[in-house]
């Protein structure tokens, strides 16, 4: 008996449990009022949507991109700086001439013999003819290397400002500066 009434009560327990998970009908019948019954559209309101949806979607585009793009761009951004400031050590560059030979001095070979004097004389014509000459060619060669490493440096800075230029026109204040608008530049570095 004692088995029966276990069995009873635990049926009672799992009854309203199981009939909770039966199939219930559905409110209306497939074809029973929801035809007729559709919201009112409002255009302005579907277009107000629509265009909030597309706006959202752009801006997903263009952060989409510039999170793409911005290694690259910021890399680029940088690698102008640098060839701005290689073209600009260029040009502080100056020629440092060598040492001139000593001055010719009097009260010093007024203490030698005529003939000493003049052959020291002749010597230190000889001594600033050379120096001369070694300095006219080293200042040339020096130029002419400082003009190369000038239109080296200058190239770079252009090729730079041009790739750059090409990817991201509105990037520069103008269309032959390579200044950046700060408000672009803050805006891709921080994307």
């Amino acid at each position: 008996m004692k088995r029966r009434w276990s069995r009873w009560l635990l049926l009672c327990m799992w009854l309203p449990w199981l009939g909770a998970c039966g199939h219930k009908p559905p409110l209306f019948a497939p074809n029973q009022g929801q035809q007729g019954v559709q919201a009112p559209v409002n255009p302005q309101a579907e277009q107000q949507r629509l265009a909030n949806v597309q706006r959202q979607l752009a801006q997903q585009r263009s952060k989409q991109r510039c999170l793409k793009e911005r290694p690259s761009l910021v890399a680029q951004m940088a690698s102008l700086r640098k060839a701005e400031l290689q073209l600009a050590r260029v040009k502080e560059e100056t020629y440092v001439p060598l040492p001139a030979p000593d001055p010719w001095d009097e009260t010093r070979e007024s203490r030698f013999r005529q003939e000493d004097r003049e052959a020291d004389w002749q010597r230190h014509l000889q001594a600033q003819e050379a120096w001369q000459r070694r300095e006219q060619n080293r200042r040339a060669s020096w130029t002419a290397n400082h003009q190369d490493r000038l239109l080296i440096a200058q190239e770079r800075l252009d090729r730079e400002a041009q790739a750059l230029r090409s990817r991201r026109p509105e990037l520069f204040t103008g269309p032959g500066s390579i200044e950046f608008n700060p408000e672009i530049a803050q805006r891709l570095r921080n994307c």
